[in-house]
């Protein structure tokens, strides 16, 4: 889009629908000195918005490299309700990336991804990418008990082992490959009330406690995930994961009020 701004080339986004719902918004906001491919503008990491709407807020915000505007124009979907799963759309999955496998791989996407910033396995290499997650060091049974005595909405925490392999075409040299891993299975029991980013503050909270002297924090990678260093130096400092949930409610609310004038359905 900034691309055809600058050569005053119209920009035409076919929408789609958001896979997760156009309804849920949860997360820090990305800071300025974070910027980066991971997250290019100051939104959180559920948005609840489509590619279209999205398109809209950058351009109209004026959030383009130099503020420059494209000559935008957004095909609107037909039937889409903002309540949608993708299921329930009629379409046929196609996997958005090799590690996504899944509609339920896209559910717990947005906190089981922080997973990715730390030395933990985030699932690559098995059949369940982003549900699985774990390491050699890892109490599965231990750690699953844990996340479900705190009862969190939606969700059930089972203890597994699984080994991460190299899969053509999908992921090389995975984090712990070829390495039995004890972990967790994060199985989404009511995707309606499950809050995906608020659960990947709990699963690493509960993990440096449990795990603190093999726990190890990818610096730059968690921040740009979490669009913050907060999330990270606050489970460092012991900061309870309620506590750290409620620290973006702010942010949020913030983000919504740009959010709603640029909703199309």
């Amino acid at each position: 889009m900034e691309a055809a701004a600058e050569h005053n080339i119209p920009f035409i986004v076919l929408d789609r629908p958001n896979p997760i719902r156009g309804v849920w918004v949860e997360g820090f906001l990305r800071e300025d000195s974070l910027r980066s491919f991971v997250g290019l503008h100051p939104i959180p990491v559920a948005h609840g918005m489509t590619i279209g709407e999205l398109a809209t807020m950058y351009n109209n915000e004026g959030w383009l490299k130099n503020g420059v505007k494209a000559s935008l124009i957004v095909m609107k979907m037909e039937g889409w309700k903002r309540t949608m799963w993708y299921d329930q759309t009629g379409i046929r999955w196609i996997k958005p990336s090799p590690n996504m496998p899944t509609l339920q791989s896209a559910v717990v996407y947005p906190g089981t991804c922080f997973v990715e910033g730390t030395n933990l396995s985030e699932g690559r290499g098995t059949e369940r990418p982003f549900e699985y997650i774990g390491a050699p060091f890892v109490d599965g049974k231990k750690w699953a008990n844990v996340l479900n005595a705190l009862k969190l909405n939606g969700v059930k925490f089972e203890p597994v082992e699984f080994t991460p392999r190299s899969l053509q075409n999908i992921t090389t040299h995975p984090k712990h490959e070829s390495m039995k891993c004890g972990g967790i299975f994060v199985n989404v029991t009511d995707r309606n009330a499950y809050e995906p980013v608020k659960v990947g503050v709990y699963v690493l909270s509960t993990a440096k406690k449990l795990f603190a002297d093999s726990l190890k924090w990818r610096e730059r990678s968690i921040d740009r995930l979490s669009g913050t260093p907060k999330l990270r130096t606050s489970i460092d400092a012991g900061v309870p994961p309620e506590r750290i949930v409620s620290m973006w409610k702010e942010d949020v609310e913030k983000f919504k009020k740009v959010r709603a004038k640029h909703l199309l359905y």
